[in-house]
């Protein structure tokens, strides 16, 4: 039976084969691909749960990829795809050993796989059905204004990559010039995009992201609600007097309704030599927001039981009866409270939104060339309320205010000398933070230094959160001194308190990286 599937098997690559390099004939095709080995040693000097080895081996990726393209007069066909062996073991039972994929695990991911049809209908016109993603802005990673996928930041490393999703994107090129007595159009590269995507798909989020629900201490810094943060008190109060706190979560997507569609258009052209960009968009921001927490406070002690059911409504009332509660809870000492399990149940949801936006990037000229670059978002939303359900009290309450905020970057580079190039960067709004409240200040420096002809790199990466002083710091040293080859070793590191932006333990551990890279 295994012969004649092989057989088979082998008979059909076969005729593809040959129908490929037949048509072939007929069409262009192209080609990329690349291996890449991946290996993350996290190291200590980063707060981290007391059930989490300092030292270990968090990431053992191997990954092929592949993309290729068939063009043909005006359509192009275009397919990439990855397959990743984690390196990992998901071994749990006996029976467990009887499958290669939790042996051994893999996944396969897309970030393309589409039909685009030139001059479709008219001229300029082109259309892009299928598996894609969609870059906008202007800036270095940081792109407020790129809204139509979600961030993939499942890799602290590999930051700013998103998740393609299925859409169609039409875009219109009509090839407007105006000249003036220059040697570059005054205005030029006109563009009108429009986006459609009928399903929102939700990013990916580091492993860290589970710490936020690892204890109340981490919670807080989920809660924005003056209810939820009255909770989340409580049941520190809980921890402190050895109570258990245990969290389920659960998201909700958007569902397949047609008015969950997302929409985003762009109009872009060149000015005097500065590109520009105007965004329109409407769907979901890709920061999750809790949507409703039921908690269940229980004990083995029908004395405390009795007097949470009574009392446990106060946690949403004024300050006197909310110490009130306090005091009763402190009242039953270590031996009543470690009796206590409080069941919280979180289901998250993602915020309908409205974007409106811009960039412009240019080259400066009369400073030597230096870059300049800016983009900015308005973000439009509801109230996000949250509806809370306290040992069956109900209760109602603003995670996030109905209104708007503004995130923005700007930023310049330029390279100084054949071997040191550096870019900088003002943030204000971080990739994780939603609602006029929750934005702070950051900033992002890169400095190149090249040698050897560029076959060896040092790369420092900086970001700075102004906020609450601390930093996030990526030191990589890469050796090409191979054909298509790239060696890579560095690692990433925190600096700050337990309770700031990037010294709280859900930014992640630190961590050595040694990688490689053949690409063809």
């Amino acid at each position: 039976m295994r012969k004649s599937s092989l057989f088979l098997g082998c008979a059909l690559a076969a005729g593809v084969f040959g129908a490929m390099q037949g048509t072939a004939q007929a069409q262009e095709f192209d080609y990329k691909g690349s291996i890449f080995t991946d290996l993350h040693m996290t190291i200590p000097g980063h707060d981290m749960p007391d059930d989490v080895d300092p030292v270990r081996f968090d990431r053992l990726d191997n990954t092929f990829r592949f993309t290729g393209g068939f063009y043909w007069e005006n359509v192009n066909v275009v397919a990439d795809a990855s397959l990743t062996f984690t390196g990992k073991s998901d071994v749990y039972q006996l029976n467990t050993l009887r499958r290669r994929d939790k042996v051994d695990p893999f996944m396969i991911e897309s970030e393309a796989l589409y039909i685009q049809i030139s001059d479709f209908i008219f001229d300029g016109l082109d259309i892009r059905l299928g598996r894609q993603i969609i870059d906008w802005g202007s800036a270095d990673r940081f792109n407020p204004t790129s809204v139509i996928n979600s961030l993939d930041l499942e890799d602290y490393q590999d930051f700013g990559r998103r998740v393609a999703n299925e859409m169609i994107n039409l875009t219109y090129s009509p090839g407007w010039e105006v000249w003036g007595d220059g040697d570059t159009p005054t205005f030029s590269d006109f563009k009108i995009q429009l986006v459609w995507v009928p399903r929102f798909r939700s990013g990916l989020v580091p492993e860290s992201s589970e710490y936020v629900f690892g204890g109340p201490d981490q919670f807080r810094r989920f809660a924005k609600s003056k209810v939820l943060n009255n909770l989340v008190d409580l049941q520190e109060l809980y921890v402190k007097y050895h109570g258990s706190i245990l969290y389920d979560v659960k998201v909700g997507e958007p569902d397949d309704g047609i008015e969950n569609s997302q929409v985003g258009l762009r109009v872009g052209f060149s000015l005097l030599g500065v590109d520009l960009n105007f965004y329109g968009y409407y769907g979901f921001d890709h920061n999750m927001q809790p949507r409703t927490v039921n908690v269940n406070a229980v004990s083995t002690d029908p004395q405390v039981s009795d007097a949470i059911d009574a009392n446990i409504h106060l946690v949403a009332g004024d300050a006197e009866q909310r110490k009130g509660l306090m005091d009763l809870m402190r009242s039953f000492g270590y031996d009543g409270i470690s009796t206590l399990t409080a069941y919280t149940d979180v289901t998250v949801e993602y915020p309908h939104v409205w974007v409106a936006g811009a960039d412009f990037a240019t080259t400066v000229k009369w400073l030597g060339g230096i870059g300049l670059w800016g983009e900015i978002a308005f973000t439009m939303h509801d109230a996000v309320t949250i509806d809370l359900d306290i040992n069956g009290t109900p209760v109602k309450d603003d995670q996030v205010e109905e209104g708007f905020f503004v995130k923005a970057v700007v930023g310049i580079d330029n390279t100084f000398t054949s071997w040191l190039y550096m870019n900088m960067q003002y943030i204000y709004g971080f990739v994780d933070e939603f609602g006029a409240n929750d934005l702070q200040h950051y900033l992002m420096v890169n400095a190149d230094f090249k040698a050897f002809n560029e076959q060896m790199l040092f790369r420092l990466s900086v970001v700075w959160c102004l906020s609450e002083p601390s930093a996030m710091i990526v030191p990589n040293l890469s050796f090409r001194f191979w054909k298509g080859t790239e060696l890579a070793v560095g690692g990433v590191f925190h600096a700050g308190d337990g309770d700031n932006a990037f010294g709280n333990r859900t930014t992640g551990p630190n961590y050595l990286f040694l990688q490689a890279r053949y690409s063809f």
